[in-house]
């Protein structure tokens, strides 16, 4: 496998981008970005650009679910994996429960080489098992 480098940042671009540290001048290189506008944007974090999580496919009724799930006081699990998101992502959900003090909950991270990687039948049999529906 070859992989293929790119130019290094020009002394144009570097100047430009002065504010920054050469991790980030280099992460926007990377990234094509080559505006301080496009920079900006990239980094920054306005509020109003986070879309309504509301409006991704099956969130309605995994929240109907989860109430459900509360009401009736059964065990969640949160299914986690072992990526960048996935172990924050249960530290997130995990977190939100115990702020809203519902403790009947587990936290299943597969087995790398046992499991493989993402939710799959025996992950699906083992959290049945454990009392998970």
């Amino acid at each position: 496998m070859k992989y293929k480098l790119r130019p290094k940042i020009s002394e144009k671009v570097s100047k430009k981008f002065e504010k920054y540290s050469d991790l980030i001048k280099s992460l926007l290189h990377s990234r094509e970005i080559d505006s301080i506008e496009d920079a900006e944007s990239f980094l920054g974090y306005d509020p109003k650009d986070i879309n309504d999580p509301l409006t991704m496919k099956g969130v309605k009724e995994a929240v109907k679910r989860i109430n459900e799930a509360i009401k009736k006081e059964e065990k969640i699990c949160i299914f986690a994996d072992y990526d960048a998101d996935g172990i924050p992502g249960a530290v997130v959900f995990s977190d939100f429960f115990k702020e809203i003090k519902y403790k009947n909950i587990e936290v299943y991270f597969p087995h790398r080489n046992i499991d493989g990687f993402s939710l799959n039948i025996k992950a699906i049999e083992d959290l049945a098992e454990m009392g998970t529906n």
